[in-house]
């Protein structure tokens, strides 16, 4: 399901997602059926489906709170799903909440203590401080993007998940774009190349960001880059 998605095949990715939600069903475990609905939560906010996206987080997190509160899974999970709310309003334009969210992960985050895989869905200090680069950029602040992606980019771990530490850089260099610093976003997304070359080239905000570069900059480095993601 989520190399479907990050591979940029919508159609197949979704009809993986309701096998996940239709297995985890069946498994009659609560934490991982709750885990198979944010992914589906994140199919309505693909399409921009706030509304409906926001109804499954709301509905997972109140059936969360009735589950033991001191399992590390289920703090992971909560955490999750604020994250998950954070970026719905985002891109709905709603910073405030988006903001209100977000510190409820972070609240989450500290709780557990530690950077955790539960169900294959990284959450911790580390995936909650990506985010909040994530949540600026998402609404076209870049100043604001870059101000906190310092802060970030100085703790990210060396070992942390190179997928994650790819996305973090493809923040910071869609945040220097909105910046008109051309150059800096190239070089922030040629470091995440080198940590995930495969997801960064098939990145749908890379490729529309680079597409947009190449037209205005022929500048040999960048045309090689773009190159490499079919978008020259």
């Amino acid at each position: 399901m989520q190399y479907l998605y990050k591979l940029g095949h919508t159609a197949a990715a979704t009809l993986a997602t309701e096998r996940v939600v239709w297995c985890a069903e069946a498994t009659e475990d609560p934490l991982r059926r709750l885990s198979s609905r944010w992914y589906d939560a994140g199919e309505f906010l693909s399409i921009g489906e706030h509304d409906e996206a926001g109804a499954i987080i709301d509905d997972a997190l109140t059936e969360l709170s009735s589950i033991r509160a001191s399992r590390p899974e289920a703090v992971s999970l909560r955490g999750l799903f604020h994250l998950k709310a954070s970026l719905n309003h985002a891109r709905a334009a709603d910073g405030k909440a988006a903001e209100m969210q977000l510190q409820k992960a972070q609240e989450q985050a500290n709780r557990l203590g530690e950077d955790r895989n539960d169900f294959e869905l990284q959450f911790g200090p580390t995936n909650t401080a990506i985010w909040s680069v994530t949540l600026p950029v998402e609404m076209g602040r870049g100043k604001d993007a870059v101000r906190r992606a310092e802060q970030v980019t100085a703790s990210l771990p060396a070992d942390y998940a190179p997928e994650r530490r790819s996305h973090h850089w493809i923040d910071v260099g869609r945040a220097h774009f909105y910046n008109g610093q051309r150059d800096e976003a190239l070089d922030a997304f040629l470091t995440a190349e080198r940590m995930a070359p495969q997801a960064t080239r098939m990145h749908a905000g890379v490729r529309e960001t680079t597409r947009m570069m190449v037209h205005t900059q022929r500048r040999s480095s960048l045309v090689e880059f773009g190159l490499r993601l079919g978008v020259v």
